[in-house]
């Protein structure tokens, strides 16, 4: 069986916040006692993802070396994540 990391397909690092932290747990707990609970691990995860993106754009589109030519992409893209996650 052929093993993919994320970071290896283009994802960002996922990282789950101590705000989120007691929601995280309750829903890996959830997901562990049944299949179809899993649905509120995914969300947060998803969540986080959308996150780490947003921030790994802004990082990448405002860096010195850029002189900002990034800037266009990163507003676009910033607002279609927000739009899906409303």
């Amino acid at each position: 069986m052929k093993k993919s990391c994320s970071l290896r397909a283009g994802y960002p690092i996922v990282i789950i916040s101590n705000q989120v932290r007691a929601a995280y747990i309750e829903a890996i707990a959830q997901a562990q006692q049944d299949d179809s609970g899993i649905h509120p691990l995914l969300d947060l995860i998803v969540d986080a993802a959308r996150y780490s993106l947003i921030e790994t754009l802004q990082i990448l589109a405002t860096a010195s070396d850029s002189q900002s030519q990034g800037l266009p992409f990163y507003e676009e893209m910033l607002a279609v994540l927000q739009q899906h996650s409303q």
